[in-house]
């Protein structure tokens, strides 16, 4: 449970700051979050970040989902993000952490 949280702190800290800059990652899950050896981690690839009232940075389309469904707040699944999305989904790898739920290789969405 410590190394969970901590764990889940330090990720935290990634959309935090998108967030602060009007960002929302929008693909936060176990394959976007890296930890080294000391135990720190952070978040990667925001390549599908999208930034509030920003147009010409959107690359999604209408009818196309972005981002991995098992992770995605049910809002977002009709295309409506911002940083509460994000929030829902680090909560569900905090939730895969600690339950060790998603541990399989066949896990689909991973």
């Amino acid at each position: 449970m410590p190394t969970a949280l901590h764990t889940a702190s330090c990720v935290a800290d990634a959309p935090g700051a998108a967030h602060e800059a009007g960002l929302t990652h929008r693909d936060i899950k176990p394959a976007n979050i890296m930890v080294v050896p000391d135990g720190e981690a952070t978040v990667v690839d925001f390549g599908i970040t999208k930034g509030s009232g920003d147009a010409r940075h959107d690359i999604t389309t209408t009818g196309v989902l972005i981002g991995t469904p098992a992770y995605m707040a049910p809002e977002a699944l009709s295309g409506s993000f911002d940083h509460r999305s994000d929030l829902y989904s680090l909560g569900c790898v905090l939730f895969e952490m600690v339950t060790a739920a998603g541990s399989s290789p066949a896990r689909p969405g991973s």
